[in-house]
């Protein structure tokens, strides 16, 4: 195999050398396709062997029981010349026997050839697998830079979220200071709506005091300008309660307005809490999410470098394996035919292509 492997290369076989001499080595589908076919032609190349390995065989066998069926004619033609027949026979033999060595020389070396095939061909299958295996790394990776991108995407938002919270918490403190405020004048508005009907009150029972001390002094004439006077007071007293009874009114007013104010801040800030805490877990569940995507970028990152480095060295290995196979060739190339397998055919070192099934050997 090491020989068929290398006459392969020189004959132009450009797509198995560059599989193997490629400085630069970057593994696409492309690297596959091509390790598929080497793998086909390894295949070709065994069948081959195992063919000419069999006509061989033939071929020492006939030789053989050639020089058995002319000895044996030789002996029946000339009784006289026995001796000499004899002597022809048994040179003819030692050629023969010469020939045979040889044959069964080339036929070892057509087994070594096809073992070293089966290795490489078993060589080839682990280089596939590796190449499969690291191609579908770098879906895996190309996928997680995808979501990479999409978790930046999402912690671009999460950073308008975070702004949004803030925004919605100083919201929060205001409202909750606006509903103390409110709550702090409610409670100072009833405390004056009380003041003012105790001041009613106390009033009242003045007009009341009044009323009956001018009905007593109704009777008298020298006391007819003090009840002039004590009606003007009168008067001027129920206008008074009137403006309180007003101001009541308005202070009540302005305290249900304070009330339904304080419930729409409550609300308000019942909404705002839960805003908050949605925001919150969201941006802790994406804050974890890109954690996780960094980790495993980090995974396949190192997990593509080690199988990288694997297929490299099989590279690196696989092209002194072919340096140290052209070494071995160039001596036959010198010596007579160099048989090239080039789909199946044989090409012949003087310029004649035959099909491997119907070569020669030159002897």
């Amino acid at each position: 195999m090491d020989e068929f492997a290398a006459d392969k290369a020189d004959a132009g076989d450009l797509e198995l050398g560059e599989v193997y001499t490629h400085e630069s080595v970057g593994f696409d589908s492309k690297d596959v396709g091509e390790v598929g076919s080497t793998m086909r032609v390894l295949m070709r190349v065994d069948l081959d062997l195992t063919y000419s390995s069999e006509k061989l065989k033939i071929s020492v066998f006939g030789h053989t029981t050639e020089v058995f069926i002319v000895m044996e004619v030789k002996l029946h033609d000339s009784n006289g010349g026995c001796w000499g027949t004899f002597l022809e026979v048994e040179n003819f033999t030692e050629v023969l026997m010469g020939t045979s060595k040889e044959l069964v020389g080339r036929l070892q070396l057509v087994q070594f050839s096809l073992n070293d095939s089966m290795q490489r061909e078993d060589e080839a299958k682990r280089n596939l697998l590796d190449c499969m295996e690291l191609e579908r790394k770098e879906t895996a990776l190309k996928k997680t830079e995808s979501r990479i991108a999409e978790l930046i995407t999402d912690n671009s938002e999460v950073c308008t979220l975070r702004e949004k919270v803030k925004l919605l918490e100083k919201q929060h403190e205001e409202s909750d200071s606006k509903l103390k405020n409110a709550n702090a004048s409610n409670e100072e508005k009833e405390e004056q709506h009380r003041e003012m009907e105790n001041i009613i009150e106390s009033m009242k029972e003045n007009v009341y005091i009044d009323a009956s001390r001018a009905e007593s002094a109704r009777g008298q004439d020298n006391t007819s300008r003090a009840a002039e006077q004590l009606y003007a007071a009168i008067w001027d007293m129920e206008t008074l309660i009137e403006d309180l009874k007003s101001k009541v009114s308005k202070a009540e007013v302005k305290t249900e307005n304070a009330e339904e104010q304080c419930i729409v801040l409550s609300e308000a800030n019942l909404e705002l809490n839960k805003e908050v805490t949605f925001l919150r877990t969201e941006i802790e569940r994406l804050e974890t999410s890109l954690e996780q995507a960094g980790d495993a970028k980090v995974a396949s990152a190192q997990d593509i470098n080690v199988k990288t480095n694997v297929i490299m060295d099989i590279v690196v290995q696989l092209a002194m394996e072919r340096e140290r196979i052209e070494k071995q060739v160039l001596p036959l190339q010198s010596s007579g035919y160099v048989w090239i397998v080039i789909c199946g055919g044989v090409y012949e070192g003087k310029g004649n292509y035959i099909s491997l099934f119907s070569c020669h050997f030159p002897w």
